[in-house]
């Protein structure tokens, strides 16, 4: 198996792929279209209780993904692995960001200084494909902390995801990493035990999970304190940023397990194999992620359920049309919008 890292696929010819890992990252690439999808058609879409589902856990599953990739990765020497990360995620990232940046000058008619547009990028990478340069620094945090010469490696990696709360620092995209930075480790620790993980009864695992994914999924608020938080601040208590993080957690986990728990239920106990067409997807993450949200906002200016659907297929298409028709068929293209240098 051979595949960079939990978005972006970066070898034109792969010797073998593992059809479970293109699968989970399939459908969370197609989570991630239609929610943005949602985004753009619905006007409260943040109380659109598919909404919350998809965003209580799509991107941790990514993160997790990624982290799971990344062991026997991440021990190279720490300049390669920066080097090859940087490549693969950091020029992409900035590249589709003077996309934007194009795109936003036609809109408006002028042209603004791109350097004030890349420095907020920098404080704010939230305004780019944030994902990109945050997945770079969980890799980048994690090659440090395995570098280091200590005897208890898993309890090192935990701290550093504790240690990044300590930091009280907003720019360049911390706050993200300090929320996602957890589910990269865990997924690192889940590959390097695997065996002893696996003896563990999948299906109790996957029935639990769903069943309290499902159950607080309700209860999440993206973007916004959650119930909890607004709750105990009107009583005049204290403490609950802390919980409603924590929930936050136990969603997000809840969501990760319970996806990936049923495909090992699925490939352990079904007939039916994983569809060719989700891990083709699955497999074109990256070329999906970096451009569906051009096309996402068609038919631009219509509001409601009805061309939710629209858009999600607009998206899909035109995104997969615009990577295999065009990005991958030049060179200099494929390696700096695509992260493919090989």
């Amino acid at each position: 198996m051979h595949m960079s890292d939990g978005i972006p696929t970066t070898e034109r010819q792969i010797p073998q792929r593992d059809p479970v890992i293109d699968g989970i990252r399939g459908v969370a690439i197609l989570l991630v279209v239609l929610g943005h999808s949602l985004q753009h058609h619905l006007t409260k879409f943040n109380s659109n209780i598919i909404f919350k589902a998809i965003y209580s856990f799509h991107m941790p599953l990514f993160i997790a993904v990624s982290g799971y990739l990344a062991f026997g990765r991440i021990e190279a020497r720490l300049p390669t692995l920066a080097r090859n990360k940087a490549a693969h995620l950091v020029i992409p990232f900035l590249a589709w960001h003077f996309i934007t940046y194009l795109m936003s000058a036609l809109h408006v008619g002028q042209l603004s200084n791109p350097l004030d547009w890349y420095f907020q990028l920098l404080v704010s990478p939230d305004n780019g494909l944030w994902f990109l340069w945050v997945l770079f620094l969980c890799f980048v945090v994690a090659g440090i902390v395995t570098h280091l010469p200590c005897r208890f490696r898993d309890s090192a990696l935990l701290g550093s995801a504790l240690l990044l709360y300590v930091a009280n620092y907003q720019p360049g995209g911390l706050p993200l990493l300090r929320w996602l930075y957890p589910f990269f480790v865990a997924g690192y620790l889940y590959a390097k035990h695997a065996k002893q993980i696996r003896l563990c009864p999948q299906l109790p695992i996957a029935i639990l999970s769903i069943t309290l994914w499902a159950l607080l999924v309700p209860f999440f608020s993206c973007g916004n304190p959650m119930p909890i938080e607004t709750l105990l601040t009107g009583w005049g208590l204290s403490g609950g940023s802390w919980l409603g993080l924590l929930l936050r957690y136990v969603i997000a986990g809840a969501g990760v397990i319970a996806l990936t728990s049923m495909f090992s239920v699925w490939v352990r106990w079904s007939p039916i194999a994983i569809p060719l067409w989700l891990t083709f997807v699955g497999a074109a993450s990256m070329d999906i992620y970096v451009s569906h949200q051009l096309f996402t906002s068609q038919p631009e200016g219509l509001v409601g359920p009805q061309f939710v659907p629209i858009a999600f297929v607009i998206g899909l298409t035109g995104s997969l049309c615009l990577s295999f028709f065009v990005l991958r068929r030049v060179t200099w293209l494929r390696c700096i919008f695509l992260g493919m240098w090989k």
